[in-house]
């Protein structure tokens, strides 16, 4: 198989009045010079007509086709730099000997420019066999334009697409100042779709319109997976690795980060960002997505997030105490929110193809217990409120609270504030670090008191679940809280409803 990879810089490039077989020698030539230095080599005939499916028997006509390449090459605008005042023009071969005596083409890199077929990053690939079967020099410019875009996706991360101005598209298929729109359709767009349908799976072209004119082009097409053994290494800490392990917690993103979207995530981030940014995300991703920009969003949030460190002082111990004893096991629990705790369970049920019931929950609590560490979670809300402290009254406009849920009770039990049911009970509940209960109490202390909370009712929490171990909610969840408060005879605010016991 014959492979022509080359940098990208070299599809910048229009190959203005290139003939089709001009090309096919062009890049026939490229592939043989690819990471071969600066060295000069030597193609003989029979060779570079099999690689680029020359079929002229003429040789005089071979021998000056060669020719007529290399005059279009040094032709070609090579240009680095954008500026008019300040740029570099060259030409990518420094040899090119052709003898009809030996049958043979010498030709080498130029030294300075080496780079386009040498150090290739980023690259274009293709397979020179399916570039020479093309049929146009207009199929053949747009072919190795869309292998450049192999890796530029849609949202669906199946669509593979090239958006470019009609301006820079005319430039670089050298197409005539005089060809309308009209005339792209019938002579290059109809006739390429066609040459290129075995190569770009369901290719289509959407014009983009600025105003009445067509301004942008837009190429779409399916991403073809085929067989590749290039096995790519990617080195990463263990510092890493273990953020890694410790966001596939969250069920969300586990099914998301598969390892082409890890090393997507490497690429992007600075490597302490990317630890700093999956703790964040761990934390408040708390609903389905698909997209790895989302995922790529809330690590991004977490880099603007300050870090609070607990710093814990070591405290001596005495020698003997430090021994273990026969049969006793070091074990590092794994921290975990109440949220995270419940996912694990979920999680449990289905990959053991369990129903939720009290003996399976208390079995699992049990395995389970060395395991997990549930930690405090800081809460942060947003909402107006009027504040009410002995001392007198403040009002304040879109405050935003931060603090653990036993602080945020504290306050409530205190008196401290208080605040407008309706909107402060709607940040509780969409709040996904609390449990139900933590929800109701905190709806009763810092809402409108009704004739007796909920403070005490541990029990709660286990009797707002469904058969299946999910929290209730809508109506279900008012239905079970009206079956609570007639068993229990209290009284129970929920939202800006007090349900009351009844008989």
């Amino acid at each position: 198989m014959a492979i022509v990879k080359y940098h990208n810089h070299m599809n910048e490039i229009s190959f203005s009045k290139f003939e089709r077989k001009e090309l096919d020698l062009f890049f026939s030539i490229c592939h043989k010079l690819k990471e071969k230095g600066t060295n000069s080599i030597q193609l003989d005939f029979t060779e570079l007509k099999e690689l680029s499916s020359y079929t002229n028997e003429d040789p005089k006509r071979f021998i000056q086709d060669l020719k007529s390449t290399y005059d279009k090459m040094l032709k070609l605008d090579f240009t680095i730099g954008n500026d008019p005042l300040n740029f570099t023009k060259f030409n990518l071969f420094s040899e090119y000997t052709v003898s009809n005596d030996t049958k043979t083409v010498t030709i080498a890199t130029n030294q300075k420019f080496s780079y386009i077929l040498n150090e290739i990053n980023p690259y274009t690939k293709f397979e020179l066999l399916e570039f020479v079967s093309l049929k146009s020099s207009y199929s053949k410019n747009l072919f190795k334009k869309l292998k450049q875009y192999t890796k530029t996706y849609e949202t669906d991360f199946k669509t593979l697409f090239w958006e470019v101005s009609i301006d820079e598209f005319k430039r670089l298929l050298d197409i005539p100042k005089s060809y309308r729109m009209t005339d792209i359709d019938r002579q290059i767009f109809k006739p390429s779709l066609e040459d290129l349908k075995p190569y770009f799976k369901n290719l289509k072209i959407q014009k983009i319109k600025q105003g009445k004119s067509i301004s942008r082009l837009k190429f779409t097409w399916l991403k073809q997976y085929e067989n590749n053994d290039e096995v790519i290494d990617i080195t990463i800490s263990q510092d890493l690795q273990d953020a890694f392990d410790k966001v596939l917690i969250n069920r969300f993103i586990k099914e998301v980060l598969t390892e082409e979207n890890k090393h997507k995530l490497i690429a992007i981030f600075e490597e302490k960002d990317l630890i700093k940014g999956l703790k964040y995300a761990k934390k408040n991703i708390g609903k389905a997505f698909k997209n790895l920009s989302y995922l790529e969003t809330s690590i991004k949030k977490g880099l603007i997030k300050p870090t609070i460190q607990t710093i814990i002082t070591q405290t001596d111990i005495p020698k003997e105490e430090k021994n273990i004893t026969m049969g006793e096991q070091l074990s590092i629990k794994t921290k975990v929110t109440q949220k995270e705790y419940e996912e694990c369970y979920q999680e449990y049920l289905k990959t053991n193809n369990k129903k939720h019931g009290k003996e399976i929950r208390t079995a699992w609590e049990i395995s389970v217990k060395n395991k997990f560490e549930i930690i405090e979670e800081k809460i942060e809300f947003a909402f107006k409120e009027t504040t009410t402290p002995k001392e007198g009254i403040i009002s304040t406009d879109n405050i935003q609270i931060t603090m653990s849920y036993e602080e945020l009770k504290e306050w409530g039990e205190q008196g401290v504030v208080h605040l407008q049911l309706e909107e402060f009970a709607n940040s509780v509940i969409r709040n996904p670090y609390l449990t139900t209960n933590q929800k109701i109490e905190l709806i009763n202390l810092l809402g409108k008191q009704p004739k007796k909370d909920l403070v005490n009712y541990t029990s709660l929490s286990e009797l707002l679940l469904s058969k299946t171990g999910k929290p209730l909610v809508g109506g279900a969840l008012k239905m079970r809280l009206q079956k609570i408060s007639n068993k229990e005879k209290i009284h129970i605010k929920y939202f800006d409803i007090i349900i009351e016991p009844k008989e």
